[in-house]
């Protein structure tokens, strides 16, 4: 056993050291002090008559409100009273003029470019010289922030800034809000999110920042074309993202890093490098609560749907992924991410359906419309066409998984919808914590434990309708057999099918279909499961004692994919992700997306499916689906447990029975 854990560790961090250098990277960050009495804010409703409301406009956005049909006359009314009282023409003007904690700013119609904040003729040298050293230093302090505010942003809300007057560095974690930003609302006034937009024409690397301002509330607006992220949110105690879309950004569309008390509804993310949705090293709660929780959001035509490095205690329910590359991942890859390594996710009730965009094509294919025979993302930012499905992958995620967990710890999984994706339905893989830059022996294999996987629907989705009902995965469940309690029962395939999986199926009720292979789909993980293992159960008599290395032979599977390099290295030899084949003949197709390889697009064209615009998730997506019930799996309430983020309280009964040592497991959080 040991030898194999050596050989195993050696072998991965030989391979994929790398990796850790491809993901996100911020200034060294601590989670806000575990407050339980905190809660995400509530939205306050804006009444022409507020004086607490500062409202922004642009000259166009009489006629756009007049050009509204009378069957919006409320709105009408509303924003062109509150018309009457606009004084700002920039969001970054109004936030300067915020006068007390507590203030909505009001915004309405139009397209914010926030030209003044990239006037640098102001600027001292210092802000000068970070501007010119962002793209490899972009990590700068909080004090940096509120001295050289658009360096790396073009709207930048600083809701502690006596933090520093006190000797408060970063990563202290000893910031609060007190000042005049905190429980700052801030709300687009159109119809529909895209008609409030923050375009940052790639001149920074975001276009809004909400840095250590408690209590902030985004609303009804959209934010496109950043180097970076449309909105972030770190350091902060308390925050929502509602109905907002971010959409062509090279990294993310939402991002938040180091906050606690959060909220995303209602939002829509496509068209992003790396993820539409990131909530990554978030606070630490061990599941006990929610450090934040993600519903009713959609994202698609993003590289992954979502992700989040050290993603701890995410409660993401009832959310469609869709179109992506990979629909859900976690993991503990990237070093200077306290939480590491990831636990204590909570998804329930998701739709995870048809990830199979193969946006590797524009990172390694030239143009053909391109004089200078670039390829489609080998060119100025500016330059490439985001908006005709364009979507330049930053980060290496597999083609064709719907969740994808890489190293993380008590993750429930339940109650999903996963079809149609191509290569495997659900993914889990060990992650040396070498790979993050932690060289301590005891940790290595201190993740992937302890993972459930129970009671998801596979291979049908009441979304896809075109054609019937049942879409298989490629597999249902791959598992490179590392680490201990990982489990997997009571999942329940389409009718007249069975679940097939690498270790096979063999829990609960595995189905009624006729016993057989899996189908050749095309970009399967591996070969054939071996017959000798089962996927571990999750309620059986004993569970093994020690934890345990992966499968030697699926470590290296994917060795050559931390090589990735949008720009450098965008087709590694040895990395079998972003391989993938069209559809099958056998596969009906669900009209959402594009089949890999054949995303070449006339000017003009979009890809059908994309909203280009706000959306809601696909017709029956959320309102016409029924819950999974004990009938549909053959066994009785008593045997299946609650799916609740309380629920996790149970790990440390897990822990005493894996004998695994708490330290390992549920470190606290590192500091970059």
């Amino acid at each position: 056993m040991l030898r194999r854990v050596v050989a195993t560790i050696a072998t991965l961090a030989c391979l994929m050291l790398p990796v850790g250098a491809l993901a996100h990277n911020e200034r060294p960050a601590a989670n806000p002090t575990n407050a339980d009495s905190i809660a995400a804010p509530s939205h306050r409703t804006i009444e022409p008559s507020d004086t607490n409301v500062l409202v922004v406009c642009k000259s166009n956005s009489s006629s756009i409100i007049s050009a509204w049909p009378s069957t919006w006359s409320y709105l009408k009314d509303t924003d062109n009273k509150i018309l009457a009282r606009c004084k700002y023409h920039d969001l970054q003007a109004a936030v300067d003029a915020v006068p007390h904690s507590g203030t909505t700013i009001a915004i309405l119609p139009g397209t914010y470019l926030e030209k003044p904040s990239l006037d640098t003729s102001s600027w001292t040298q210092h802000c000068k010289d970070l501007l010119a050293n962002v793209a490899t230093a972009p990590n700068i302090s909080y004090a940096d922030q509120l001295a050289c505010p658009h360096v790396t942003q073009e709207v930048a809300i600083l809701g502690d800034p006596d933090s520093v007057q006190r000797g408060l560095t970063d990563g202290s974690g000893g910031y609060d809000c007190d000042g005049r930003l905190c429980k700052l609302q801030i709300e687009g006034m159109g119809r529909i999110p895209t008609e409030v937009v923050f375009d940052n024409q790639f001149h920074r690397l975001n276009a809004i920042r909400a840095d250590r301002a408690f209590g902030v509330y985004f609303r009804n607006f959209t934010v496109e074309h950043t180097e970076f992220n449309g909105l972030y949110v770190i350091e902060v105690d308390g925050y929502v993202i509602d109905s907002v879309l971010g959409r062509w950004n090279l990294e993310y569309g939402f991002l938040s890093f180091t906050s606690d008390h959060g909220l995303w509804k209602n939002c829509e993310a496509y068209g992003n490098g790396d993820s539409g949705l990131y909530p990554g090293g978030q606070a630490q709660r061990f599941g006990l609560r929610p450090s934040v929780e993600v519903t009713g959001c959609s994202a698609h035509h993003n590289t992954a749907g979502t992700s989040g490095t050290a993603g701890d205690s995410v409660y993401f329910h009832d959310n469609v992924m869709y179109d992506n590359m990979t629909g859900i991942a976690n993991d503990s890859l990237a070093a200077h991410h306290p939480g590491t390594p990831q636990n204590s996710g909570v998804y329930i009730h998701n739709h995870v359906f048809s990830n199979n965009e193969n946006f590797y094509y524009y990172a390694r294919t030239v143009d053909p419309n391109d004089a200078a025979q670039r390829t489609y993302c080998n060119r100025p930012t500016s330059q490439i066409d985001y908006e005709h499905g364009v979507v330049c992958p930053s980060f290496v995620f597999p083609v064709g998984v719907g969740i994808m967990l890489a190293g993380g710890n008590f993750n429930v999984y339940s109650e999903n919808w996963i079809s149609d994706n191509w290569r495997t339905g659900t993914l889990l893989f060990t992650v040396p914590a070498e790979l993050r830059g932690d060289n301590t022996a005891s940790h290595q294999l201190d993740n992937s434990h302890a993972n459930r996987y129970y009671q998801n629907r596979m291979g049908f989705d009441p979304t896809l309708t075109s054609g019937g009902t049942t879409h298989p995965n490629g597999l249902d469940f791959y598992w490179d057999e590392g680490g201990v309690l990982n489990c997997w029962q009571y999942n329940v395939p389409a009718a007249g099918h069975q679940i097939f999986s690498d270790p096979p199926y063999d829990t609960g009720t595995p189905g009624n279909g006729p016993p057989g292979p899996p189908p050749d789909l095309g970009g399967r993980p591996t070969g054939s499961p071996d017959p000798s293992k089962t996927l571990p159960v999750c309620f059986p008599p004993d569970q093994p004692s020690t934890s345990y290395a992966p499968s030697s032979t699926k470590a290296s599977l994917y060795a050559g994919c931390a090589l990735y390099d949008l720009h450098t290295q965008y087709d590694p030899a040895d990395c079998a992700w972003d391989r993938q084949s069209t559809a099958p003949p056998d596969y009906v197709s669900t009209g959402f997306g594009l089949q890999p390889g054949q995303q070449v697009l006339p000017a003009g064209r979009a890809p059908s499916g994309w909203s280009l615009g706000w959306v809601n998730p696909p017709a029956g997506a959320i309102a016409e689906a029924g819950r999974v019930t004990a009938s549909d799996t053959g066994v009785t309430e008593a045997l299946i447990p609650a799916v609740s983020v309380i629920a996790l309280v149970l790990i440390g009964a897990w822990l005493r029975v894996a004998r695994i040592p708490r330290g390992r497991v549920r470190r606290g959080s590192r500091q970059g």
